[in-house]
């Protein structure tokens, strides 16, 4: 484990709850340096200064002035930079609706707000210990390591289930040119998918899938994968979901949703850079909640 001091980035208007979070940081880990900002667009442009160090773990509460939190999320999976950075959401909804959009939009993980003195500092200890004990982070590694060399890695046996060759085509590229020496399988039928995945002599670290093909659609697509590949990392790819469709692909199996209209390099990298190169099946799936970080 590194000595090197943590750098977390709180970003929360309510004075009570910054002084409440970093009055309880400052005693289950000393080590780590928090720095306050208080409105979304601050948080934005602190965060985009070249100048300035990104922090190992950015923590935001979704109910800003200026910006949202989720303008502040937004704007961190879209700059290269920051790919790696972890983003945990605050707030004090637990609705399904507020959580998967959080998700959806590249969220690291979702934590309700506490409502009382232990819970916050149950729920601070947790977050410390997850991501600065548990995880490995890029101030962990070798300092010869660059950011570029971690995301590299990603996968190295991707299938991708996609029947519009246009979109094949584009997704080939893209992950081409983010990980060049994975190998690439496609298909475009999951009858296909299936006898590919089972087939192969080793087996895929992640899967691709669009949610509608010509001999399945939603659950079916997930549940059939799961079956052939269920230590993959499986992002389900659709141009529009509705909660409840949502909730279901989630149980089903699915590990990431992504919308075909974010299908952008920086999108596909955050949701498969993170898979261990050394073997199937990604990080572990993180729980939404109060706890879940």
């Amino acid at each position: 484990m590194t000595t090197t001091p943590r750098r977390v980035l709180l970003v929360e208007d309510n004075h009570g709850d910054a002084l409440l979070f970093t009055s309880i940081m400052a005693d289950v880990s000393p080590d780590v340096a928090v720095s306050v900002v208080a409105d979304g667009e601050a948080a934005i442009e602190r965060l985009l200064d070249e100048s300035l160090e990104p922090p190992d773990l950015a923590v935001v509460d979704v109910n800003l002035p200026r910006a949202s939190g989720h303008d502040v999320l937004r704007a961190v999976r879209g700059e290269d930079r920051l790919a790696s950075t972890p983003v945990v959401m605050l707030s004090t909804s637990t609705a399904e609706r507020d959580v998967r959009e959080a998700y959806e939009a590249g969220a690291a993980g979702y934590l309700s707000k506490a409502v009382g003195i232990d819970d916050a500092y149950e729920a601070i200890e947790s977050l410390t210990t997850y991501w600065f004990e548990t995880a490995v982070l890029l101030a962990d590694l070798d300092a010869a390591t660059t950011v570029t060399d971690v995301l590299a890695e990603g996968p190295r046996r991707l299938h991708v289930l996609e029947d519009d060759r246009a979109q094949q085509i584009y997704l080939e590229a893209l992950l081409g040119e983010l990980w060049p020496r994975a190998e690439i399988t496609m298909s475009t039928r999951l009858a296909e998918a299936v006898e590919a995945i089972s087939l192969a002599t080793e087996p895929v670290d992640a899967v691709l899938s669009d949610l509608h093909l010509p001999d399945a659609s939603g659950t079916e697509v997930v549940e059939g994968l799961r079956r052939v590949a269920p230590t993959a990392r499986l992002v389900v790819m659709s141009s529009r979901l509705t909660d409840a469709v949502a909730a279901e692909l989630v149980i089903a199996g699915a590990d990431r949703l992504l919308a075909k209209d974010d299908l952008t390099s920086s999108a596909l990298r955050h949701v498969l850079a993170q898979i261990d190169p050394s073997g199937p099946g990604g990080d572990q799936a993180k729980p939404t909640g109060r706890r879940g970080v």
